[in-house]
């Protein structure tokens, strides 16, 4: 492996931009990405990645094929403007993925250290890697959303959150720390997360929203059952407590892509995505957690696919 300097910063920029991910930031969040990138040439059958050891570094493929398995599994061989190693870096997992070149390879690295201070520098690049993941996992569920069973939550209230009235701060506080993107928050940004809460109440019965619906907020729900069901597929899905619904196509900023009705009275808090966005923007470190849930969770759905069968095309478009 060696350094090279073939390739101009604008040139980075442009190379950038081609990664979905990146498509849509601005210049100033492409430059900063570009600056951090380091070039870097592999020989054929030079190990990019080890599996077993987590992924600290990135990589943008500019020239070359690289082969990537996992857990026994061939995962996809990727070509110039493929991604490899974001996915497990972001979701930080200790499993890793084994990258080796194929042909002589040629790559921009992005360092985790350089991509963690330029996402802490410029909070737009995380937005769009959030968006990026949710849009992927979305099109994952609606391959692989459930039959009728569906998963049954059972609808126990939290005899220690409600009560008559309304959750107070210190619920609040309970509920969220309970949910695993928020499990390592501080108490501070625990506090302005519930500040931008609001407490709602439905009946059984109620359509919380529609198939094709704006997905202008999420529900953290505290006791009851959502049943979740796509249009003309009779399938259903059951959502219980300590569930933020309706996040993924929110902070995907899509239409919602299913019906969802109480089931039971659903005690719920109502997060603006706008409020959330805005709370993450305030505290890096809870950003980067809920970013990490949305990788575990698209890389688990790659990790199940490479099981079910050779790559498609899709898989090794989308690259690790």
């Amino acid at each position: 492996m060696s350094d090279t300097g073939a390739i101009r910063p604008v040139e980075r920029i442009l190379y950038l931009k081609k990664l979905p991910m990146f498509a849509n930031l601005p210049s100033a969040e492409l430059t900063a990405l570009a600056q951090n990138a380091r070039e870097r040439y592999f020989s054929k059958g030079e190990v990019l990645l080890r599996e077993g050891e987590a992924v600290g570094t990135a990589y943008l493929i500019v020239d070359g094929r690289v082969r990537v398995t996992r857990g026994g599994f061939v995962l996809g061989d990727l070509g110039p403007s493929a991604r490899l190693g974001a996915l497990a870096l972001l979701a930080r997992d200790e499993q890793g993925i084994h990258a080796v070149a194929l042909t002589e390879t040629f790559v921009l690295a992005l360092d985790r250290d350089a991509l963690i201070e330029v996402c802490d520098d410029h909070f737009r690049v995380v937005q769009e890697m959030m968006r990026h993941l949710c849009r992927t996992f979305i099109a994952f569920q609606k391959k692989t959303w459930p039959s009728v069973a569906g998963v049954q939550v059972p609808a126990r209230p939290e005899p220690h959150l409600l009560t008559d009235g309304e959750l107070d701060f210190v619920a609040r506080i309970f509920l969220l720390r309970r949910m695993t993107p928020f499990a390592r928050a501080s108490i501070n940004a625990l506090a302005e997360m519930s500040r931008a809460l609001t407490e709602v109440r439905f009946d059984k019965g109620v359509t919380l929203w529609h198939e094709g619906d704006a997905a202008h907020y999420i529900l953290l729900t505290v006791s009851g059952t959502v049943a979740c069901s796509t249009q003309g597929r009779g399938e259903l899905v059951r959502l219980g407590r300590s569930v933020a619904l309706g996040s993924v196509e929110a902070v995907a900023e899509v239409p919602r892509w299913y019906d969802a009705v109480t089931e039971t009275p659903l005690v719920a808090l109502h997060a603006p995505i706008e409020g959330l966005i805005d709370v993450f923007e305030d505290n890096f470190e809870m950003a980067m957690d809920y970013l990490a849930v949305f990788a575990r969770l698209v890389l688990s759905e790659l990790d199940r696919e490479a099981a079910e069968g050779p790559p498609d095309a899709e898989r090794v478009l989308l690259g690790v």
